[in-house]
């Protein structure tokens, strides 16, 4: 991802195989490409989730506790 966009680089203070920090000026990316990253780093971890925790995961949101 850094190579793509240079102004994501590992995340400070964490394990910066997993994590990453965003260092931008909203002229530079805007809101929506930051929302497009977030959705798609959420996808990677439901995608990594047992079908049971994806289905009490779902279930949350239905109900609006998340």
């Amino acid at each position: 991802m850094p190579k793509q966009f240079p102004f994501i680089i590992p995340g400070y203070h964490m394990n910066k195989q997993h994590w990453n920090s965003i260092v931008v000026d909203k002229n530079e990316f805007p809101d929506e490409g930051i929302k497009k990253l977030i959705h798609a780093s959420y996808d990677l971890v439901v995608k990594k989730m047992t079908k049971k925790q994806q289905a009490e995961l779902q279930l949350r949101i239905d109900l609006g506790q998340l």
